[in-house]
């Protein structure tokens, strides 16, 4: 829990997060810090879930299972330095999905590069265009999957040590589009070859295009 995290996670509950909002994050366990003060500050309902018992762990979960709530249980649903140990990330942000209202956020925060962490496992690191893959796969009806569509609004790196990549959605009706950021009309200006990622995006943040219930409204364009 570094200082660009704790200042990424604050940009994004100052803007997105109100009281009571009820915020769910997932792989929530303390190691070094966290969110939960940064929520519970603004008033907000916070639910710690995570794969281990832990003092900070509200809700155990098994990797891989459906999360133990509701559809649209939560308001927003956050995930900071947990997708790079999750053996299944994209069940688990489907699930993120699922479990986030409609007109709700979720808010992903994980490493881009940097060197092995085990907690228990290290397995991937993520690019400026996972943020749109995700959006794009998390819409599909797939196998019989049902889809719970969100938009990236936004991504960005921190530098550091690990260029964390920072992504947010928001939940709403429509199936993404696309599945890279220049298909979407965002821009990732070329970082350095050494670390084979972007350190810089030129933000491209979604028009108001939705209404609270994460509708488009009429004649609404998705992005810059």
């Amino acid at each position: 829990w570094t200082p660009a995290e704790g200042a990424s996670v604050n940009a994004f509950a100052r803007k997105y997060s109100q009281p009571n909002c009820r915020v769910l994050d997932v792989g929530g366990r303390v190691i070094q810090g966290g969110p939960r003060k940064t929520f519970e500050a603004r008033g907000c309902n916070y639910t710690s879930m995570d794969i281990e018992a832990h003092s900070s762990v509200d809700v155990v979960y098994t990797p891989g299972s459906p999360f133990p709530f509701s559809d649209g249980a939560f308001d927003v649903s956050i995930t900071v330095s947990t997708f790079e140990h999750d053996p299944m990330f994209w069940l688990t942000i489907r699930e993120m999905a699922r479990i986030t209202r409609l007109g709700g956020h979720v808010f992903c925060l994980t490493p881009s590069t940097g060197q092995y962490h085990a907690h228990p496992g290290d397995n991937y690191r993520f690019l400026p265009d996972a943020g749109a893959a995700l959006a794009f796969w998390i819409g599909l009806d797939l196998h019989g999957l049902p889809s719970y569509p969100l938009q990236l609004l936004d991504v960005y790196l921190l530098r550091g040590t690990l260029h964390e990549s920072c992504m947010t959605f928001l939940r709403t009706t429509e199936p993404a589009v696309a599945s890279t950021l220049p298909d979407l009309g965002m821009q990732c200006v070329k970082g350095s070859l050494m670390s084979g990622t972007c350190h810089n995006i030129t933000h491209a943040v979604a028009h108001n295009a939705y209404n609270e219930h994460g509708r488009p409204h009429q004649g609404a364009q998705r992005l810059e």
